[in-house]
């Protein structure tokens, strides 16, 4: 598959099978980073403030996925949080591009250049996150001790959205699909927003589809990524 025309087979040969594998587990472990905060919860807040403030679902999955992209090497370490430490502006800009392309080697070329034209991302809007979002925060799920239903959450989005690619699913679909899976209610959220969700989890809820096979493989944390498989599920 591609990210532009999924009806393109997917043909990886083991290696870089491997290294999309290995980028799968980098990509999760941004959850468990806790000082002071986990990366994970920092995309979570953004990714929604983005979806409010009407970015769209497709500019809000490109930028949330390359800075995570981009956080895999750098961290927290972020175009603010460079400028802190005093690294000049295009300095930082060329790091951080930098660590997105080592990063970004394992992922198809098309959503591989999507996502690089957000770096330098324009800021997320700062807004004050609906109750019923803000709650994610502090619930803890079972099956993750020491991670909040936002960092799982936000972890499950990034891993449906990379493996969309390799089933022919809409990466945006499961993106938000995998981004409102833990909320028990979308009546606080926008209507327009709120529709667009339903018919994501819609997507995803369609067995054997192209959208249900990324979020089981995201779900998975992509270690049974092998594009043959995927066919024959």
């Amino acid at each position: 598959m591609s990210y532009l025309d999924p009806r393109r087979p997917a043909l990886r040969a083991p290696a870089e099978t491997l290294a999309l594998v290995n980028l799968c587990a980098s990509l999760a472990a941004l959850s468990r980073r806790q000082e002071p905060t986990s990366l994970a919860r920092r995309l979570y807040t953004e990714s929604w403030c983005r979806l409010l403030a009407r970015e769209g679902t497709r500019a809000t999955m490109l930028a949330t996925l390359a800075e995570a992209l981009a956080a895999t090497r750098l961290g927290d370490l972020d175009q603010a949080g460079l400028a802190r430490l005093g690294v000049a502006a295009p300095a930082a800009a060329q790091a951080r591009l930098r660590a997105f392309a080592v990063a970004a080697a394992p992922v198809d070329v098309e959503l591989r250049l999507a996502l690089r034209m957000q770096l330098p991302a324009r800021p997320a809007p700062q807004l004050e996150l609906p109750a019923v979002l803000g709650v994610q925060m502090d619930r803890p799920p079972g099956a993750a001790p020491g991670e909040s239903l936002a960092e799982q959450s936000l972890r499950l989005a990034l891993l449906g959205a990379l493996l969309s690619v390799e089933t022919g699913a809409a990466a945006e679909a499961v993106f938000l699909a995998a981004l409102a899976e833990p909320l028990p209610t979308l009546l606080d959220l926008p209507e327009g927003l709120a529709t667009e969700i339903a018919a994501a989890r819609a997507a995803v809820a369609v067995a054997g589809s192209p959208a249900a096979k990324a979020m089981a493989l995201a779900l998975a944390g992509g270690i049974s990524l092998m594009p043959v498989s995927l066919y024959a599920a």
